[in-house]
């Protein structure tokens, strides 16, 4: 995530997907989390990130949709495998 964090130009609102609120909040305790980024639903985000997992796919489509867009802006990668897009 550390990529995606450090751009200065991103959006808010933001779609949080599968990430728990409490996570949130101890990320901005640490000072690792944008005071910008305020979570939103899809359609009414203004950008997105994704934690990729198997089972998601269908909340990948339905932020596809909301964003009507299927390219993601950002990607962080392990070894070339997707973990974290932003949308």
């Amino acid at each position: 995530m550390p990529p995606l964090l450090d751009q200065p130009d991103a959006p808010g609102p933001l779609y949080l997907h599968d990430l728990h609120p409490l996570a949130k909040k101890q990320y901005e305790r640490e000072g690792r989390w944008p005071a910008r980024w305020q979570p939103a639903p899809p359609e009414r985000a203004a950008a997105a990130l994704m934690f990729y997992e198997k089972h998601m796919l269908d909340d990948e489509v339905q932020l596809w949709n909301a964003l009507e867009t299927t390219a993601p802006r950002d990607l962080v990668t392990l070894d070339d495998v997707p973990l974290t897009a932003e949308y």
